[in-house]
């Protein structure tokens, strides 16, 4: 009798978007260069690298507005305005989900922190998810070998760089500049929940 293995037994699947949160919304690009975060931003998620490469980029004679949605702690609130002088910060503390959505859709380019964690490589957050909805440029801060790092690779949706490369960082930014389209290799809508769940169905009926 043959022994099955444990990975011919394996289905991952990740979290998803909900494709209703978007219909209807059309993406845009704003006057000023903007890089939007939504979240919550606490002490363990490194943002320093990604600052250091804002002034890079800033002394290029770029210039951004910084956008976070969310919470802030008061930490990262007095480095992210330390580090980026007179440039354009806004602190949105909260918004119901819908108008979230509505942010992701009208930026440049949109920002992803993974925390400094010890299960770093294998968090994967439903926000990212939704950026990949959005249509925008992802850029991820992270491991670059990590599952979120995978899934941005596979769909083309932006790049991820380790917590320190601000050089990257600011190149990457800079290229945006003239050209902030998306090079597709695998449509977002793979990560529907809708689509999600018709992997789900063969799985289940596998017990009978």
């Amino acid at each position: 009798m043959k022994v099955m293995g444990v990975e011919s037994k394996t289905e991952v699947i990740t979290n998803g978007f909900d494709e209703d949160d978007f219909s209807g919304s059309r993406a845009d690009n704003p006057v000023r260069f903007t890089v939007t975060y939504v979240g919550t931003l606490s002490d363990i998620y490194p943002i320093e690298g990604f600052l250091n490469a804002l002034k890079i980029f800033k002394e290029k004679g770029n210039e951004f507005m910084l956008r976070f949605i969310g919470t802030v702690s008061q930490y990262q609130k007095d480095l992210i305005q330390s580090k980026t002088g007179n440039s354009i910060l806004e602190f949105i503390p909260y918004v119901d989900h819908s108008e979230a959505i509505l942010y992701m859709l009208q930026t440049t380019a949109l920002l992803l922190i993974i925390p400094d964690h010890q299960s770093r490589k294998s968090i994967l957050t439903g926000k990212l998810f939704e950026y990949l909805a959005s249509g925008k440029p992802i850029i991820c801060i992270g491991p670059v070998d990590g599952d979120a790092a995978v899934i941005i690779s596979n769909t083309g949706h932006g790049i991820t760089f380790s917590y320190n490369d601000s050089k990257g960082i600011s190149e990457y930014l800079s290229s945006l500049i003239s050209d902030n389209s998306i090079s597709e290799k695998m449509s977002p809508g793979s990560f529907s929940r809708r689509e999600l769940t018709k992997r789900i169905i063969p799985l289940f009926s596998n017990f009978n």
